[in-house]
């Protein structure tokens, strides 16, 4: 060795002795190590991969951590976690400096975690007053990244606003978890960020207060947990709808556009079973159809609506006009109305009914005791015995044109026949105010479940992105994401998602509730492939109907088809296994295994399923997918 390269040697070994003699409070490379710590500032700390310090954080206390270093000599990260080792904040960006505040909703040990590089640093840990109450706080200047932990009550909507100057800095809200997994956020261009998210379940989350330059500018921060209150219809017609109430948009038949407020009260629509008045606050839209055409409309509760209205004309405040005017509504195309803020928030009268027709009409209301003439018990004939069946245990209730009935009881059990019934007595409520009374045979009813969803309704484009992120953990790339959350070519879309999404067994009711809104059949059934492999409850659920003689036949082909296309894209074959057990569907899951063409799956079905009946393929079109996801969806509902 050369007197050069002995002269080098000793200095690395002398400087890298050096950097590890730099940090006095060794060992602490673990939670159970950490260091005990009291507010102050700590130079020429040396961080080998992973560094731990405690400090005590007493009550109406904020907790401000910052560690300084060269980004370019190694890049540290941030985290701060409770005395039960739940994250509370945490900072990972690619600068010289990583920093976090954090109101902790109790006093106790806090304990920092300095990791991610062998490098030096500069450390920060301050105590100041918390100035946020849990409600509303004070002014207080953003550290940069503020951190509030809360706990919320399963079924309980969060409700959260930052207010701020835009021009002294502009500030974002996000709501993620405590394992880091984003639950929703906020980054507009104004002087308010705010957002609203309902609980699945008891849990913690964090709420995030940030800059993305780290900059520290002054906000205040109101923050309420309350019941659940469903957001606005944000879309009508493929349309977005004004923010704002009574900023509403007429579409002309010759293109033209007035923006104004619709000051008519209230409409006059006769539908193919009854005439109906409408309250004009409870619509979204309406679709003026061409002349002998059909009428649309849409409410805020998405009840959808088709027949004729009658009403010749609407009273309309155009902008900038002082008096009012009168437009007939033979000369329109389309009204979109304005969101008009909490439009759902009003209480629904007890014993409504989701009621969906065959013609396509969609409505909550009331069955049989709005007419005083409703049985409380029904009787269905399945040929061999005539089954009572009280309305009571009734989840949901599937006719068919042929006179056939599924009747899905609470218990998640089926049954099927003909029913006692010459016609349904049903009660149009919108709003919660009830509408005439008329009759309808069975036959004309696609679906009436007898439990509406609380917080049903389709996401919007920032939800939408936020579910699709956390269901692929961050794998699909940012354009897919975005054309899906725009609605372009949304199938396709999804099924170069699909892989992408991990097999979990938990399930997700955002993605179920997001399904379960929309109307197009063949999209739903694409979003439906994807909450197949994020619910196990429901593989297994696909499993045993397919194995039903009582289940009609297009829809056991399509879940046979769904659940083998499952287990080809890396999903589970235990439900495949479910479904072999049942000599109903094992030549089902032959057949598509045999259409899939997966040699692989073919081998394992053929190994599996000794007999077979036929060895052809099946051919599940759309009307098929469309059967599936209606015999589904009562199931989905009650759920």
């Amino acid at each position: 060795m050369t007197r050069l390269h002995r002269s080098v040697a000793l200095l690395l070994g002398a400087a890298c002795f050096a950097s590890a003699q730099d940090n006095r409070f060794e060992p602490n490379q673990t939670r159970r190590t950490a260091v005990r710590m009291e507010a102050g500032d700590y130079k020429a700390l040396y961080c080998d991969s992973e560094d731990w310090y405690a400090i005590e954080v007493p009550a109406e206390k904020r907790l401000e951590v910052s560690a300084k270093f060269a980004h370019a000599q190694g890049d540290l990260d941030l985290e701060v976690q409770d005395k039960r080792g739940r994250l509370l904040a945490w900072s990972r960006g690619s600068k010289d400096e990583e920093v976090v505040s954090v109101r902790l909703p109790e006093a106790g040990p806090v304990f920092v975690r300095v990791h991610g590089a062998q490098a030096a640093y500069e450390l920060h840990l301050g105590l100041e007053p918390a100035l946020f109450n849990g409600t509303r706080g004070e002014a207080v200047q953003c550290w940069g990244s503020d951190w509030y932990p809360l706990d919320v009550t399963e079924g309980k909507e969060l409700r959260a606003k930052v207010e701020f100057s835009h021009a002294k800095g502009d500030l974002d809200l996000s709501l993620v978890d405590d394992e880091g997994n984003e639950l929703m956020t906020s980054s507009g261009q104004g002087d308010v960020e705010e957002l609203r998210w309902t609980a699945t379940a008891n849990m913690r989350v964090l709420l995030h207060v940030f800059h993305v330059h780290r900059s520290q500018t002054e906000y205040t921060l109101t923050v309420g947990v309350g019941a659940a209150v469903e957001e606005d219809l944000v879309k009508v017609f493929q349309e977005e709808r004004p923010e704002t109430a009574g900023e509403d948009v007429l579409e002309l038949r010759t293109g033209e556009v007035l923006r104004g407020t619709v000051l008519t009260e209230r409409l006059q629509l006769a539908t193919r079973y009854t005439n109906l008045e409408v309250a004009v606050v409870q619509l979204a839209g309406l679709k003026f159809a061409d002349q002998g055409g059909i009428d649309r409309v849409v409410t805020v509760r998405e009840d959808r609506l088709q027949g004729f209205v009658r009403t010749q004309e609407l009273e309309f405040k155009l902008a900038g006009l002082d008096a009012p005017i009168r437009v007939r509504t033979a000369r329109l195309a389309s009204v979109i109305f304005g969101r008009r803020g909490g439009e759902r928030s009003q209480p629904l009268p007890k014993g409504l009914v989701s009621v969906q027709l065959r013609s396509g009409d969609r409505f909550t209301g009331l069955l049989g005791e709005a007419a005083e003439d409703g049985p409380q018990q029904w009787v269905l004939d399945i040929e061999f015995a005539q089954v009572p069946l009280q309305r009571a245990e009734v989840l949901s209730l599937s006719c068919e044109s042929n006179g056939m009935a599924t009747v899905v009881r609470r218990d998640q059990s089926t049954i099927r026949g003909k029913l006692n019934l010459e016609s349904l007595p049903l009660q149009v409520c919108l709003g919660g105010v009830e509408g005439p009374t008329f009759s309808v045979h069975p036959s004309a009813v696609s679906v009436i479940n007898f439990e509406l969803q609380q917080g049903s309704g389709a996401l919007n484009e920032t939800q939408l992105r936020q579910l699709l992120k956390r269901l692929t953990a961050g794998q699909a790339s940012g354009d897919i994401l975005r054309e899906i959350a725009a609605g372009k070519d949304v199938v396709p879309r999804l099924k170069d998602l699909r892989p992408m999404v991990p097999c979990k067994d938990g399930g997700d009711r955002d993605l179920e509730r997001h399904m379960y809104a929309l109307a197009d059949r063949q999209l739903q059934f694409a979003w439906f492939e994807i909450l197949l492999r994020v619910d196990e409850k429901l593989r297994n659920q696909v499993a045993r109907m397919i194995g039903e003689s009582a289940t009609p036949a297009g829809v056991r082909e399509a879940g046979a088809v769904a659940l083998v296309d499952l287990a080809i894209n890396d999903g589970p074959y235990g439900p495949l296994e479910t479904a072999c057990n049942s000599p109903a569907s094992q030549n089902l899951i032959v057949q598509a295994a045999m259409g899939s063409k997966d040699q692989n799956l073919i081998d394992w079905t053929m190994n599996r399923v000794r007999r077979f009946r036929s060895s052809r393929g099946l051919n599940v079109t759309d009307p098929k997918r469309a059967e599936f996801m209606e015999y589904l969806s009562s199931y989905l509902e009650g759920r």
